[in-house]
């Protein structure tokens, strides 16, 4: 049941992401705002992965071993994507508060990502209590991307942030 209403929930942020981007259009369009465009991918991304994990573990008679080996690839594959995005955003805009918050999301990132690999393996060794720890990693990736869209809905129409 917690993985479905995680999976819901994922689902239920994604749409709200896309309502701010849609507010944000006209701001997110323009070059000198493109870290904006970055933090809403981010954000996508994590959303997704949250949304992946979750539907790995509703996957009918799932095994320690298929479900170790789904959450080392998922991490790993948005490991790189995060730190991919953090140098994207360093290199191009050294805006001081976008980079700020970029880089406080990315912290909330990288430990939800840490965590679900070092769940991934602790389940591989069968490590059962490790999805307990589960439950924190995927609240820091939910925190993570929720700060990004909430960083995103709260722009107003000349970039700065603020309340519309």
């Amino acid at each position: 049941m917690f993985y479905a209403t995680l999976a819901t929930a994922c689902a239920a942020l994604t749409g709200l992401l896309f309502v701010a981007l849609t507010l944000n259009a006209d701001i997110l369009r323009r070059a000198e705002n493109a870290h904006l465009l970055d933090m809403a991918r981010q954000a996508f991304s994590e959303f997704i992965l949250v949304l992946m994990v979750a539907l790995v573990f509703l996957v009918p008679h799932q095994t320690p071993v298929g479900l170790g080996i789904a959450l080392i690839a998922l991490s790993s594959f948005y490991a790189l994507a995060t730190v991919r995005y953090i140098r994207k955003v360093q290199n191009r805009s050294r805006r001081a508060k976008a980079g700020r918050v970029f880089t406080r999301g990315a912290v909330l990132s990288i430990v939800g990502c840490v965590g679900v690999l070092v769940v991934g393996i602790a389940v591989l060794l069968h490590w059962l209590f490790a999805f307990y720890l589960l439950v924190f990693m995927l609240a820091a990736a939910m925190a993570g991307a929720s700060r990004y869209a909430w960083f995103l809905l709260t722009q107003r129409g000349d970039g700065a942030p603020g309340a519309r």
